[in-house]
């Protein structure tokens, strides 16, 4: 995914810390945050062209079963072929894999499927290899007609991802 893609988003952006999780970041002005077991899940504007439907982005803490470029490798292939068997219609959009200005390697798979009520689902879910012990992982979810803002959205919000040191 090039960076073009960021360019796109056409809100503010507005700067949210998580310490709990340990993570600050950036999400468009007008969304907003709530807790959830092991993170926190925002949501964006309700959509009125898809039946008030509102993009949503997660993240949370993992424990990883390894660690490394070889494992990130074989997890990533682990979770496209899962979606690919498991979604009804899923079609892979697209892959990529960057590192955060923390030189924490980050895997991201793009994709959309067939919903139950029929309408079509666009997804974006990222690992985020942080150590041995800590990973996080991010589901972000849209459907609609502005499913191409909000995936822009989703890739700006994970790009931003910052990891703060621990309080002591």
């Amino acid at each position: 995914m090039s960076t073009d893609r960021a360019a796109v988003v056409p809100h503010p952006l507005a700067s949210l810390t998580v310490e709990a999780l340990e993570v600050s970041l950036q999400a468009p002005r007008g969304w907003t945050a709530e807790p959830i077991e092991e993170g926190v899940r925002l949501y964006g504007p309700a959509d009125e062209q898809a039946a008030g439907a509102r993009p949503t982005w997660s993240i949370t803490r993992a424990r990883p079963d390894g660690y490394g470029d070889a494992w990130l490798d074989a997890f990533a292939a682990g979770v496209v072929e899962r979606l690919r068997t498991t979604l009804a219609g899923c079609t892979i959009d697209g892959e990529d894999r960057f590192t955060l200005s923390s030189r924490t390697p980050v895997h991201t798979v793009r994709y959309h499927w067939d919903g139950p009520d029929g309408a079509v689902v666009h997804q974006l879910q990222a690992t985020i290899s942080r150590s041995s012990a800590l990973a996080y992982v991010v589901h972000a979810a849209t459907r609609g007609p502005n499913a191409g803002r909000d995936l822009a959205a989703f890739d700006v919000i994970v790009r931003s991802l910052r990891f703060l040191p621990p309080r002591l």
